[in-house]
């Protein structure tokens, strides 16, 4: 007879006929127990295809190492005499406990198995479990769970450890086939005590066939014409369809250029040099790598190198620039723009660059902001084969976010004075009007067109104006009408007071019939702004000064008309 166990078994109650049920289904015992896996084929008590251990990595939530050589390992051995067990030692790890078998790559299953430990100890029998798989050892997915029933043939109650319990492999099917890499065993809970053991732990392969790898997309980025490589060129490499956070390889034949890691999108980007004896001819850029599914597999992209003695890149590159918003009907940006440049070539790009204004040239990285005011934005870029792009310009950008009324000055000897003289001429200059547009000057009370301006890239105008001759003295208010900076109709007045001019200049003296003579505030003015839709209150009332004189005159002739009437009375009496 064969030995099954090297040492007394701990259960006293065990019948002849649970020992040779136990020897049915673990077979015998090995001299050295070495070649038991070989011997068991690697499916002990299989009911169906196990994958095989070959490359498994298998580790555990806890193991017990001091009281036992009870490591995470022993689980996937091949030797039931073997198995992991949970921490017991203090500090002991309680449920729940994890076994993690890493398989190497992602295969089709089916299912798992569990064989309990064969010593004939009952600690950490697993009661409630469950199975869950991942692809990437990162995100997991419950396969099955359930309850292991080891006291089939007895009508004792759970819990008594000295009650005999069955030994067998217990099979625990997924409810679908899955495709995995990663395999998890939780223990929930246990029989005796809070632990868990496991002697041998595999894993069902499907039969249905696992799905193919997906092929990986190898593009060259910037649009590098792939049929023009030059040897000793640098071109960039993305590859798609990686399975994110994996590595992939890059060679050009049998030349590896380097390797990279996919970014969180499954992209891997690779910036290398064509080796500079690389023959001319057609070549393979080939990648292996990690596909979604976790997969190994590949991808290519065949390439032709040149001679670029007998073929010399004579070709600059190209640059578009693409700006992100839109002017208003003036031309103006009302909030600021920026400029995103996208360079090609057939043989790679080294650098694209921009200016604002007359700067310095910038390395371009990202879209370019521009800035308040008028900027000249240009751009240029150069190939890897040292070709530069003749410097290309976007019409000059006119960016005004804040919404400014325009302001108007009247200067006289460099000063803003509160009064001007009928007949004389004065120096005006505006500002903040939209650059390169048409205003207006006029004069109220009654209104007077004194002149047409045209402002200048800075948004200001000078000019001359002459106040007329017959101005009545009195207020008035200079309007001037136009865009302001951010192209938006808008009027601004500035109150002033004509008074007198001399007689030399043309216009009214101070004489009552013109004016009262007296001499008008040297204050400074008072001004006042309005968009299209209004009016300036100093406007409103403009007028309002004929009143009194309209008063006065009614006064006199009414007060003589009724002394006429009494006088004539009186000399009737006398005839």
């Amino acid at each position: 007879m064969a030995v099954v166990a090297e040492r007394t078994w701990s259960d006293t109650k065990t019948t002849a006929a649970t020992f040779l049920d136990r020897y049915e289904q673990i077979g015998d015992a090995p001299t050295g127990r070495t070649s038991l896996g070989t011997e068991l084929g690697g499916n002990i008590g299989a009911a169906g295809p196990a994958v095989s251990k070959l490359g498994w990595t298998t580790t555990a939530t806890s193991q017990e190492t001091a009281g036992e050589n009870g490591s995470a390992a022993n689980a996937t051995d091949n030797n039931p005499y073997t198995m992991w067990h949970s921490k017991y030692s203090s500090p002991s790890s309680t449920l729940p406990q994890s076994l993690t078998v890493d398989l190497g790559n992602v295969q089709r299953l089916s299912g798992t198995k569990y064989l309990p430990r064969q010593d004939g100890g009952r600690g950490g029998r697993i009661k409630d479990y469950e199975v869950s798989v991942s692809k990437d050892g990162t995100t997991w997915t419950p396969a099955v769970e359930g309850t292991f029933d080891w006291y089939p043939t007895y009508d004792k109650s759970p819990g008594d450890k000295n009650w005999p319990m069955e030994w067998s492999e217990e099979i625990m099917p997924f409810t679908a086939d899955v495709d995995a890499r990663f395999v998890r065993l939780t223990a929930l809970s246990s029989y005796v005590e809070s632990y868990a053991s496991v002697a041998e732990f595999n894993v069902i392969k499907a039969q249905a066939t696992l799905t193919a790898p997906t092929p990986l997309n190898v593009v060259l980025a910037d649009d590098a014409d792939a049929s023009k490589i030059l040897p000793g060129q640098a071109v960039t490499v993305r590859v798609l369809d990686v399975q994110p956070g994996s590595s992939a390889t890059l060679k050009l034949g049998s030349a590896e250029l380097g390797s990279a890691v996919a970014n969180s999108d499954g992209v891997v980007t690779f910036a290398v040099t064509i080796p500079a004896d690389a023959k001319p001819g057609k070549a393979t850029l080939t990648v292996t790598g990690t596909d979604k599914n976790g997969m190994e597999t590949s991808g290519s992209l065949p390439v032709t190198l040149i001679d670029a003695t007998t073929a010399p890149d004579t070709t600059a590159p190209t640059t578009t620039a693409t700006i992100d918003k839109t002017p208003n009907a003036a031309g103006v940006y009302t909030s600021a723009p920026s400029v995103t440049l996208s360079a090609t070539d057939d043989f790679g790009i080294q650098s694209t660059q921009y200016m604002l204004n007359s700067g310095v040239w910038k390395d371009y990285k990202a879209p370019v902001a521009i800035p308040e005011g008028a900027t000249t934005f240009s751009y240029r870029s150069t190939d890897t084969s040292g070709n530069v792009e003749a410097t290309k310009s976007l019409a000059e950008f006119k960016v005004h976010t804040a919404q400014k009324a325009p302001e108007l000055s009247l200067l006289i000897d460099g000063s803003i004075p509160g009064t001007v003289k009928a007949g004389k001429s004065y120096e005006v200059t505006v500002g903040e009007l939209l650059p390169g547009s048409a205003a207006e000057l006029w004069l109220h009370c009654e209104p007077v067109l004194l002149t047409n301006l045209e402002t200048t890239a800075s948004g200001t105008a000078t000019t001359t104006i002459t106040i007329p001759a017959g101005t009545k003295v009195r207020a008035h208010n200079l309007v001037l009408r136009g865009l302001n900076a951010a192209g938006i109709k808008t009027e601004a007045s500035f109150a002033l007071t004509v008074t007198a001019g001399a007689k030399s200049d043309g216009g009214p003296t101070a004489d009552g019939s013109v004016s009262d003579g007296s001499t008008p505030s040297s204050s400074s003015p008072s001004k006042s702004t309005t968009p299209e839709t209004g009016r300036s209150a100093d406007l409103a009332h403009t007028g309002a000064m004929i009143v009194p004189w309209l008063a006065g005159g009614i006064m006199v002739l009414l007060l003589g008309t009724a002394l006429l009437v009494r006088r004539r009375p009186a000399g009737h009496g006398k005839l």
